[in-house]
């Protein structure tokens, strides 16, 4: 990197940002002073006062709590097996949309790291959703045409051996 392109991004002490994401060429104490090292290693961000600690926290929390609320519509999802039934086709879709959006906006904006690695989870979850969606919606449909089978194939074993019975005596 030239000495001009990293006078340009490191001003007054202060961290600047590149092309895509924070800058993390050259010595922690001169780009970020005063700074969080493991908010720096960690998630490239430097993070030099209370308010940016609270920033780095709230995020952190944001993608617990989606985790959170998800985990139980996965595990329930996977018990029952009725995934394609318990949601919309068009909502997961929308839902995928969205946050497939809001991660191209982050990359476009040039947005903090931790907030496009959430970005980057929210698409990854919305993913995993529509996977088992799909999953389950061929499953149970594979199950539906056993079971029609399984009745026609009673059925005709009951017709069948019913035509064969002897001949009533008398």
């Amino acid at each position: 990197m030239s000495a001009d392109t990293q006078q340009n991004m490191c001003a007054d002490g202060v961290l600047s940002r590149g092309a895509f994401g924070s800058t993390t060429q050259g010595n922690f104490t001169s780009l970020c002073p005063n700074g969080t090292e493991w908010v720096w290693e960690g998630l490239g961000e430097c993070a030099q006062d209370a308010r940016d600690m609270a920033s780095i926290y709230l995020g952190l929390l944001s993608i617990l709590c989606f985790m959170a609320s998800s985990l139980p519509q996965y595990y329930s999802s996977c018990k029952t097996g009725n995934m394609d039934s318990a949601l919309s086709i068009w909502f997961l879709l929308m839902w995928l949309g969205g946050d497939s959006c809001n991660l191209l906006g982050s990359f476009l904006a040039d947005q903090l790291p931790l907030q496009t690695y959430t970005a980057v989870y929210y698409v990854l979850a919305d993913l995993l959703m529509l996977s088992m969606y799909f999953y389950y919606k061929i499953k149970n449909k594979m199950n539906e045409s056993r079971r029609v089978l399984h009745v026609l194939g009673v059925a005709c074993v009951v017709g069948f051996t019913t035509s064969f019975r002897p001949p009533p005596l008398g």
